[in-house]
């Protein structure tokens, strides 16, 4: 099964889906009304946590695609992000809440980074490396992930 990540493909990935409800939050959306007085709607929000798994023989991930893992983690944190990120030809927005598609062929969900559970993202290099090439390999990967 072919996962994707904001655009990210993440071939041979498995989603672990042994579910299991993580922290609660509130989802706010600020408007200001017509007469200029603010108004704040406010809904509790249950949070599924899953991981992303690669083994020792599956799920092999390049160098190059964790470094876009890394950087898709990254700007979740900078809570003023607003942009377009293009690959494929498709559009992948990332909102203010720093969320992002994981799609596969038949199925698309909303997620976030755990990035409270740090690190994020751990993979083990093949071949231990002084300096890593964009084609270098690694497995055991396991991206940390929560739907939203």
């Amino acid at each position: 099964m072919s996962l994707t990540l904001g655009g990210v493909s993440l071939p041979d990935l498995v989603a672990d889906y042994g579910y299991q409800f993580g922290d609660s939050g509130i989802r706010s959306e600020f408007v200001v009304s017509r007469g200029a007085v603010p108004i704040i709607w406010e809904q509790e929000k249950f949070y599924k946590t899953f991981d992303l798994t690669g083994g020792e023989r599956t799920g092999w991930v390049k160098y190059s695609t964790l470094v876009s893992l890394r950087d898709l983690a990254r700007a979740q944190l900078d809570a003023n992000a607003f942009f377009k990120l293009m690959y494929d030809y498709a559009y992948y927005m990332l909102d203010m809440n720093g969320e992002y598609v994981l799609s596969t062929k038949s199925e698309e969900v909303r997620v976030r980074f755990r990035n409270w559970e740090q690190p994020v993202i751990e993979a083990t290099p093949l071949v231990d490396v002084l300096i890593p090439t964009p084609d270098t390999l690694y497995n055991n990967v396991r991206i940390k992930l929560m739907e939203v």
